[in-house]
């Protein structure tokens, strides 16, 4: 006994997904406002310090300056590195947590179904659909988002 379902659909009307995806969208608009606000800082300084008149400075002070210039370029990159590595880890942490979620669904689903195969199957795949009475989607995405808004509501 064999069911599939689509996991193109799962992604585009499953609850969690849409939720996490708006978090992760509003974490990098948050980090990138906070890597922005920086590069203006950066920026005033850099113009202050390579507008300065260097006719009386010493080599020390100059080199002071120069030492300050580099070390707002490695601040800059630093933070957009580390913004980066921030928004990578947690995009592979939601993906892990609903693919845990998903999974954890198909095991409980598949006690009350018995199924022998429950493909996950997505538009240009290799595995090509015959019999579409086995399609489990609308199931798949109902049972979903009713844990969720269940773990939600446990939550609140």
């Amino acid at each position: 006994k064999i069911a599939f379902f689509f996991m193109d659909t799962v992604q585009e009307k499953y609850d969690l997904v849409k939720e996490s995806t708006d978090r992760f969208h509003k974490e990098g608009k948050r980090m990138e406002a906070a890597l922005q606000n920086e590069m203006q800082k950066a920026q005033a300084r850099y113009k202050e310090l390579t507008s300065k008149d260097h006719t009386y400075s010493t080599q020390a002070d100059m080199q002071k300056d120069q030492a300050e210039l580099q070390q707002l370029g490695q601040k800059i990159q630093d933070m957009r590195s580390s913004s980066q590595d921030q928004l990578d880890q947690m995009q592979a942490r939601m993906l892990q947590d609903i693919t845990a979620k998903i999974q954890n669904f198909l095991e409980d689903y598949n006690k009350r179904a018995g199924y022998d195969y429950i493909f996950s199957i997505q538009t240009g795949g290799q595995i090509w659909v015959g019999n579409k009475g086995l399609d489990i989607t609308a199931d798949v995405v109902s049972g979903l988002n009713q844990r969720h808004h269940a773990s939600e509501a446990a939550a609140k």
